[in-house]
């Protein structure tokens, strides 16, 4: 597996995953925000903004779309993720 910034967050446990599926699911979810970006390319700074400030607001609307996108790939993942207690890392 190349290095990446999803390996770095899930070797430090930031990303908590009890399998390789949530993994899996993971990466699922990336490329399909990866599509959505390509069609609105007008969204790639703003969740570039959002990705780098530790302290968004939880309830940002873009932020809400990526949790859409992870959620549909991952159904248990706000449980694993600790809910609505957004956590950033710098």
């Amino acid at each position: 597996m190349s290095f990446s910034i999803l390996q770095e967050y899930l070797t430090l446990q930031f990303i908590p995953v009890d399998d390789e599926s949530g993994v899996d699911k993971l990466y699922k979810a990336s490329e399909q925000l990866e599509k959505k970006i390509r069609k609105d390319r007008s969204k790639i700074i703003p969740l570039t903004l959002i990705a780098l400030d530790p302290n968004c607001y939880a309830e940002d609307a873009l932020l809400m779309e990526v949790q859409e996108i992870i959620i549909k790939n991952w159904t248990v993942y706000v449980n694993k993720a600790g809910g609505n207690n957004l956590v950033t890392y710098n």
